[in-house]
């Protein structure tokens, strides 16, 4: 068995037309901290305890879904492998059309279409831009945003190092200033082959309807539109509220996510 970079599983699953799931990034990876492995004509991720997704062939004559590992944290979006063993869901996967948010006519838009105007309306003055806040200003809004949210901010740390502390050229971040100057929202993205990751919509949780309007201007923002690309906008964390505001914000897939043991 011997070490690979990280990119070269990335590349043999966009090689293998493999459609990515929300975790597999190269800034996700790094700030993950996972290994890749290969050997006997497979390579993979792989933390302490798990292979993080499925491995991958490095040759033609291997059989994609006889695995050499005994669980996997994250198949690939719906995968339909036949496999021996047993699979848990593990979250949704939303995916998204960048340029709908532009438009969102239609009684399907209602809810988010109105809800996403009230902010903007009640603030006015407000500024969207790639100019960083200061590190204190920045670490209110995330602990804030992270105690409110609890169990809901899945993996606050890497969380926060999306938002803010990581300075990686493959990591996009973006401001909301209201009138006063005042940071109340941090969007954070980065990408594959096939998605653009949104990573992060944090928000100041006192500000009603926020959260929309951040997300409006995520999906709306010409740096991400001119990629061309369908977003991935991860799961649901088991939140049932976070999975009705999702769904009312009109996804073009809404894939399940297993995890599969032997």
């Amino acid at each position: 068995m011997r070490k690979r970079e990280l990119v070269h599983y990335l590349t043999r699953a966009e090689e293998l037309g493999v459609e990515p799931n929300f975790f597999m990034s190269l800034p996700y990876l790094r700030l993950s901290n996972v290994k890749c492995v290969e050997d006997q004509g497979w390579i993979w991720l792989r933390d302490r305890h798990w292979c993080l997704f499925p491995p991958l062939p490095t040759k033609e004559d291997v059989v994609m879904g006889i695995y050499p590992v005994n669980k996997i944290w994250a198949l690939f979006p719906e995968d339909k492998a036949t496999i021996n063993g047993h699979r848990t869901f593990l979250d949704w996967q939303y995916v998204f059309t960048p340029a709908s948010f532009k438009n969102m006519s239609g009684s399907l838009w209602e809810v988010f279409r109105k809800n996403c105007r009230k902010w903007p309306t009640r603030n006015p003055g407000w500024i969207y831009t790639n100019e960083e806040p200061s590190g204190s200003e920045a670490g209110l809004l995330m602990a804030d945003w992270l105690e409110r949210k609890g169990s809901a901010a899945l993996d606050g740390e890497l969380l926060i190092r999306f938002a803010y502390f990581e300075d990686d050229p493959d990591i996009f971040k973006k401001y909301l200033y209201n009138k006063e100057g005042k940071l109340v929202a941090i969007n954070a993205w980065d990408m594959n082959w096939m998605y653009i990751n949104y990573r992060v919509c944090m928000v100041d949780t006192n500000e009603p309807f926020l959260d929309e309007f951040a997300r409006w201007l995520f999906y709306t923002d010409e740096d991400v539109l001119k990629t061309g690309k369908l977003v991935n906008d991860g799961g649901t964390l088991d939140n049932p509220g976070l999975e009705r505001f999702k769904d009312k914000m009109n996804p073009v897939e809404k894939e399940a996510i297993y995890s599969w043991s032997k």
